[in-house]
């Protein structure tokens, strides 16, 4: 498709415009067109005023409420040239969903003009995403004799921030944080100059008019025109902390062991991986093993976050991903971070700036409030970031690329709803939270909103909601939430009035969100493997199949419950679930090797809970399994970061082992979900732990038996279900040796299997499931139909 903004996420769902030649192109006429798409801040006017000059046509264009709203006037075969050469060469960025005429009253037009934008109309405009910076821009930058050389904030229509000082549509100057820095003379002219690469750019600035950078040090503020003065601190071991493009990130240099100690002991954060950031490709090929899809992902406008196997030899900090084989590389996308790299390190840890447990900060004056004291220096700039934007990631899962974290650069751009409905506002869940809003088919799903369990996350959530309406001018008219009532989503879903609400279970979320994705538009199989989520039943799912539509569900088969003593403490500390596996499976706790340390009378007061189901809750979560055998193993006992279990038995499998343990299905009365049994595993487990087999090799054969677990369940219900689809969703799936695995043997045995790769697997992408199921119910058309 011609005129997306990159080729390895398509985000938008709309066909393409079709051919609007016209059978009588020799008349004279004045005639209107509505361009819908996006079309706002991607240099879509300028790239239309110079086609009409070109071809000799009077009008004018002007952005809308609608998008774009062009008038042209002379001959119908010059229109009809430039609509074509429109569709097949749109600016880049641009996309186009559709393009409406009317013929109108003639008028004479001197000249083509681009006028102010439009007020009425029905808002149906798209807000665009945030952009890296280009090359052209990078060679300016650099260029001592441009009058932008080494300007922190340069861009032009093609880069540069949007979504993020966007305050309202249409996209004008007006309605960004740009509005308090009039333009001088010499932007002035390149903004009204239609041969000019800044021609009607919204952004445009430079140093005598664009903001200003200033630098917290030693308790004073300092003019740092260029960052130069951060970049030598940061060049010294310092910690600063850098206001960006959607919030301040706190840098060190990664190579300097001791500076990333301090880092993470600001951050409140020992284990969890740290993003590094180099100034461009050669830079990140010395760190990491790199596809072509890769380099493709680092320098797309989007300049994501991309994790991908790490060089034994790359010269980091032990301290960056301790206990990975992979590493998280982003390029430098903004002016600041390019001059930040001529005289700092060649690569830094480029982290978010926040207080644990709450969102990324945007405030200049809170960052030295709450950070001054313990960071070397806060480099900040007076230019109002208005929507919080974090760091887009992505993991290479081979060629694909698989979305972790999807926010700056996607965000807000619209994805496809199985049919088109009525205004929803679709809440999330608990982690990893987005929000996503509807109008007709379009779904317009929120950067990453992060953890609500602070007062400062919950009010940003809150605020990212209210902030999403106003720009898209929503109103809706449905709600959808997930079950679990102690989310802070779903009390906010109880709250909205005058609107329907519509609960969704947290599993046919996930399998929908897939299925829309890949547009899919019959029954599936849903493969749903997670950490947990509320099931109808009131207990704790997470590994389900499900025969879906989006109308429904069926609960076809799910993993043996798993007890969870202590409830959330279980996740906190696996050893709980190992331990509490094996009483009920019936083996002798002792001679483990990762009880050792666990005091008698703590293990007794443990057995004791789970033989009375005090505060142990079930789970059929495979996520809570992969915490329970890392604990077994004796890998991981406690964990202090979401996932870091499960994601350390990942790293260590031996990718060669082939072996794996017996695995069975039980099959139940008709009506009642099969149980796919984790007994024989256990068995198989504690027999090779005390025979003294290496960890690498126990945990490939626990990898290749809930493969085979899986697979062999999927294949027998696809048979008595006559489905041939697998849908494959839930924060499971960004484990490679799962997700290819899955893939490769379902595929194998002719099965289609659909993944997520345009919104995560993990709770990030349920909203877009909530909103596809809440729309499914709430049309008249059946999303279903063949």
């Amino acid at each position: 498709m011609r005129g997306i903004l990159h080729e390895v996420l398509p985000l938008f769902p709309s066909t393409p415009a079709q051919s609007l030649v016209s059978a009588d192109s020799a008349t004279l006429t004045t005639r209107k067109f509505i361009i819908r798409g996006m079309v706002q801040g991607v240099g879509f006017r300028p790239h239309l005023y110079r086609l009409a000059r070109i071809h000799a046509l009077g009008g004018r264009v002007a952005n809308s409420l609608a998008g774009v709203e062009l008038i042209l006037a002379g001959s119908r075969a010059a229109m009809d040239q430039l609509i074509e050469e429109l569709l097949h060469t749109p600016p880049p960025g641009a996309l186009i969903a559709s393009i409406e005429e009317e013929e109108i009253a003639d008028r004479v037009y001197e000249g083509f003009t681009i006028a102010a934008s439009l007020a009425a109309g029905t808002g149906t405009s798209l807000a665009p995403a945030d952009f890296g910076m280009c090359a052209t821009c990078e060679k300016e930058l650099l260029d001592p004799a441009n009058p932008r050389h080494r300007h922190p904030f340069i861009s032009c229509t093609a880069c540069g921030p949007r979504f993020s000082l966007l305050h309202g549509l249409p996209y004008d100057r007006a309605q960004t944080s740009m509005a308090p820095f009039p333009l001088c003379p010499l932007c002035r002219q390149e903004y009204t100059d239609p041969d000019s690469r800044r021609f009607h750019a919204e952004p445009i600035c430079c140093p005598d008019c664009g903001p200003q950078l200033t630098l917290h040090h030693q308790k004073k503020n300092q003019t740092d025109k260029n960052g130069d003065r951060a970049a030598a601190i940061l060049a010294r071991g310092g910690l600063v902390a850098i206001k960006g493009v959607g919030g301040f990130h706190v840098a060190v240099d990664a190579a300097d062991h001791k500076a990333v100690a301090r880092l993470r002991r600001l951050k409140q954060r020992p284990d969890k991986p740290l993003a590094v950031m180099v100034r461009d490709l050669a830079g990140a090929s010395t760190l990491a093993h790199m596809e072509p899809r890769a380099e493709a992902l680092l320098t797309s406008p989007v300049r994501p976050i991309v994790i991908m196997p790490r060089k034994a030899t790359a010269p980091l900090a032990a301290l960056i991903a301790p206990g990975m084989t992979e590493i998280g590389i982003m390029l430098a996308y903004t002016p600041l971070h390019f001059l930040l790299f001529e005289q700092g390190p060649a690569a830094l840890v480029m982290t978010s700036l926040n207080e644990p447990g709450s969102p990324m900060l945007t405030s200049s004056t809170a960052a030295v409030a709450r950070f001054g004291h313990s960071c070397d220096a806060v480099l900040s700039h007076n230019r109002t970031i208005v929507s919080r934007c974090d760091d887009s990631v992505l993991r290479m899962h081979d060629e694909q690329a698989i979305p972790i974290r999807r926010s700056r650069g996607y965000a807000p751009l619209p994805l496809a709803l199985p049919v088109s409905g009525p205004a929803i506002l679709a809440c999330g869940a608990g982690e990893k939270v987005t929000i996503c809003l509807s109008r007709g088919a379009n779904a317009f799903l929120s950067q990453h909103l992060g953890e609500t369990a602070s007062p400062a996350g919950r009010q940003g959530y809150t605020e990212a909601c209210r902030h999403l309406q106003g720009l898209f001018k929503i109103t809706p008219q449905v709600v959808a939430h997930d079950l679990h009532p102690d989310y802070f989503s779903s009390r906010f879903a109880a709250d909205q009035t005058g609107c329907t609400r519509i609960g969704v279970q947290h599993h046919h979320a996930h399998i929908a969100a897939c299925m829309a994705e890949n547009n899919v538009r019959h029954a599936v199989l849903g493969l749903a493997l997670d950490g947990t989520g509320l099931g109808d039943d009131n207990t704790l799912w997470g590994g389900e199949i499900l025969h879906c539509t989006y109308r429904g569900y069926r609960r076809l088969a799910h993993l043996a419950p798993l007890a969870m003593p202590g409830g959330e403490a279980a996740i906190k500390e696996p050893w709980r679930l190992a331990l509490a596996w094996l009483h009920e499976q019936g083996h002798d706790r002792h001679g483990f090797t990762f009880l050792r340390d666990i005091a008698e009378a703590d293990q007794e007061t443990l057995l004791h809970m789970v033989d009375g189901r005090l505060n142990t809750p079930l789970t059929s979560s495979l996520g809570r399994l992969f915490d329970a055998v890392a604990a077994l193993i004796n890998l991981r006992r406690r964990i202090t970061f979401s996932g870091q279990a499960a994601m350390e038995l990942e790293m260590i499998s031996a990718r060669d082992e082939e072996g794996h343990y017996p695995v069975r299905m039980t099959a139940t009365a008709a009506g009642q979900p099969h149980v796919m049994e984790t007994d024989q595993i256990l068995a198989g487990l504690c027999g090779d732990i005390r025979a003294g087999v290496e960890q690498p090799v126990l945990a490939a054969r626990f990898h290749n038996s809930v493969l085979r677990l899986l697979c062999d369940t999927v294949l027998r219900l696809a048979a008595e279900e006559e489905i041939s689809e697998v849908a494959c969703s839930g924060g499971v799936f960004q484990n490679r040796l799962i997700s290819r695995g899955i893939q490769k043997n379902l595929g194998a045995a002719g099965l289609r299997v659909h993944i997520h790769q345009q919104v995560p697997c993990n709770d990030g992408g349920l909203a877009l499931g909530q909103a596809a199921v809440a729309a499914a119910l709430s049309g008249r058309e059946d999303p279903h139909r063949q």
